[in-house]
């Protein structure tokens, strides 16, 4: 049996990528407030990953007759759209704490959880070209990003360090993707985000990609994780 937890799974790439995994007859935690799927499947798990004692609190249920075990941290926020000296202390707290903090908790709960399981495990952090590159407007959104990213890399680096086979740690840039967040980000007014037109004529264009074709690309990342290098990688789309 093949299990995935993934973060964020009411909406969205997250939404997307469980059912596409449920198709292909996986076994599903969603971790997230509120629940969208029904499937015999899936197991619901009810939770704020924004909350440090809820986060503290969780533990991965034992997954006896496993083959794969994959984590997928999906769930992020934007956060409020306003450049220093307009950003807000709460909002910036939030985005850290779902974009990164509750990633590498998880990262730490998978590790620990599973280190003496001998199957195949796989943690897939889905960051983002802001991780990399600046964005006006977007603090608290970069700079968990590309937390995010350095704390793949240390994980990866820790792999390689303790020689453990059957663990793999990626980070993964899906694109602009036609997500709840586009919207916030449209919304926005170019005072506080200088492309945010830019971001607007994706929309009437259509072209920002769909959550669905994201899912694809992670199930076949799944598919073939061993022969990827750890770099971040960047989905292309045809």
């Amino acid at each position: 049996m093949n299990y995935a937890f993934i973060t964020g799974a009411s909406s969205g790439i997250g939404k997307e990528t469980a059912l596409l995994l449920l198709n292909q007859g996986w076994t599903i935690y969603g971790l997230s407030r509120s629940r969208s799927i029904t499937h015999q499947a899936y197991r619901h798990i009810e939770i704020n990953l924004a909350e440090l004692n809820a986060m503290n609190a969780f533990r991965f249920p034992a997954v006896e007759d496993a083959g794969h075990i994959v984590l997928i941290n999906n769930a992020g926020r934007l956060g409020k759209v306003a450049g220093f000296g307009f950003a807000d202390a709460g909002d910036l707290d939030e985005s850290i704490r779902l974009n990164l903090l509750a990633p590498m908790v998880l990262m730490n709960q998978f590790v620990a959880s599973f280190e003496k399981k001998q199957v195949e495990k796989l943690i897939i952090n889905i960051s983002s070209g802001a991780g990399s590159f600046p964005i006006d407007g977007w603090p608290g959104y970069c700079a968990s990003k590309a937390g995010l990213d350095m704390a793949t890399r240390v994980l990866q680096t820790e792999i390689k360090i303790k020689k453990i086979s059957q663990l793999r740690a990626l980070y993964v840039a899906p694109g602009i993707v036609d997500t709840p967040m586009q919207r916030l980000i449209r919304q926005s007014g170019e005072t506080s985000f200088s492309r945010q037109g830019q971001f607007v004529d994706m929309h009437k264009k259509g072209t920002l990609i769909p959550p669905e074709k994201v899912a694809i690309k992670i199930t076949e990342l799944i598919s073939n994780y061993r022969s990827l290098p750890d770099d971040k990688i960047e989905f292309k789309y045809e």
